[in-house]
């Protein structure tokens, strides 16, 4: 079984807050329906741990940047699939979940947005 973990990005910080099993400390519940506020605090904004780990044991999270010898990927949870991807910015390519040890997590959407840039 793996862990449930979150991390919530503070848009008025500037930082992460992580939280294992619940959320009480980042503001928000977990329920049968998925995550909600506590307090309706609009510059929250959650994400969850995928449950995997790259290359060098770094946990990856939902809009993590990873990067594999093709492509850097955005990690996405998809609803219809019920599990994580990983799309690269221009939409063309996604790996699987287990071929995910190979990539390493060099940034997120938050705090490195640069590295999704299209270098031309």
């Amino acid at each position: 079984m793996r862990e449930i973990k979150f991390r919530a990005w503070d848009r008025k910080k500037k930082q992460f807050d992580t939280c294992r099993n619940g959320g009480d400390n980042l503001g928000f519940g977990l329920d049968y329906k998925g995550i909600h506020s506590l307090s309706n605090e609009p510059f929250k904004v959650y994400q969850q741990f995928t449950g995997l780990k790259d290359k060098n044991g770094k946990e990856i999270y939902e809009g993590d940047i990873v990067k594999s010898v093709l492509c850097t990927y955005i990690v996405t949870y998809n609803p219809e699939l019920a599990w994580y991807e990983a799309i690269d910015n221009t939409r063309h390519l996604t790996i699987d979940p287990p071929i995910w040890f190979l990539c390493e997590v060099i940034g997120n959407i938050y705090e490195t947005p640069e590295l999704l840039e299209v270098k031309s």
